[in-house]
């Protein structure tokens, strides 16, 4: 899935920031903006090239 998939975060958003650093599997728990509860649950990091020590792209 690529960003603006309904399925996907934006790491700008607050609950997108919340969900930086966590691993596959991790969850938060938070509130909407419509004032009902979240769980969010990380399925998966496609890209993550610093896990492997590779830091130039």
């Amino acid at each position: 899935m690529d960003a603006g998939d309904t399925e996907t975060v934006s790491v700008l958003a607050p609950v997108g920031m919340a969900l930086l650093g966590l691993k596959t599997g991790h969850s938060i728990e938070r509130t909407s903006p419509q004032c009902r509860p979240l769980k969010i649950k990380v399925l998966d990091i496609p890209c993550q090239p610093e896990a492997n020590l590779e830091y130039d792209l």
